[in-house]
């Protein structure tokens, strides 16, 4: 997306196949699920779910992290957006493209944000009001 650097990994391990034995995987489900089970504001994330995503036909996920004013190392890798309202139009785009081309009976998405920057909740509502796609973020 412009107006975002991109990163850059490498690796020398095989991508395609999964290094990951089947106990370690197994070990991992149990204890995130776990943590969900118990995670202390189930109930308020529950009913963010239930009052603004039960009637959408699909959401779409988004997070953002845009840094929230840090400097110093965030600042220093080059991870922070240099331009954040061009940097939403063009999300807002590529969302758009991605819904004009999806099947043409498909209900419009709704928008699942989660930031660390409080700026870009009203970023993004203003760019996705233009295509009434609504957008949702947890206070």
């Amino acid at each position: 997306v412009p107006g975002f650097q991109t990163l850059v990994r490498t690796s020398t391990a095989e991508t395609t196949n999964c290094l990951c034995r089947e106990d370690k995987v197994g070990s991992d489900l149990e204890l995130y699920t776990s943590l969900r089970n118990r995670f202390r504001n189930k109930g308020v994330v529950n009913e963010f779910v239930h009052n603004h995503f039960s009637n959408a036909t699909f959401s779409i996920g988004i997070h953002v992290r845009a840094g929230n004013g840090e400097g110093g190392d965030f600042e220093r890798k080059g991870r922070s957006i240099s331009n954040p309202d061009l940097w939403v139009q063009q999300v807002r785009s590529l969302i758009q493209e991605s819904i004009l081309t999806a099947t043409t009976n498909r209900a419009a998405p709704v928008v699942y944000l989660a930031t660390d920057t409080p700026s870009m909740v009203n970023r993004f509502r203003q760019q996705f009001a233009l295509i009434n796609v609504p957008v949702f973020a947890l206070p």
